[in-house]
């Protein structure tokens, strides 16, 4: 009999939507963090066209919030 593996994967790249949701951070903060380079997105926009999808590096927003997590512990 064969045994099903069951795989939970998490994407790695997600939209402002999900990342805002998923860890809490509002619109203004996330494109703060993007354009200070303290986490990766990118743009995916056709040439010509007015808009596009921004998409969001999950890894890199954990990293972050470690990071700042780190901080906070030295700073006790």
């Amino acid at each position: 009999m064969k045994e099903l593996m069951t795989r939970t994967t998490e994407a790695e790249w997600m939209r402002e939507r999900e990342i805002t949701a998923r860890f809490g951070l509002s619109h203004t903060l996330l494109f703060n963090l993007r354009r200070a380079g303290e986490i990766e997105s990118v743009s995916l926009r056709l040439e010509g066209k007015n808009y596009g999808a921004r998409l969001f590096n999950v890894q890199s927003v954990r990293a972050f919030l470690a990071r700042q997590s780190e901080k906070g512990r030295a700073a006790q």
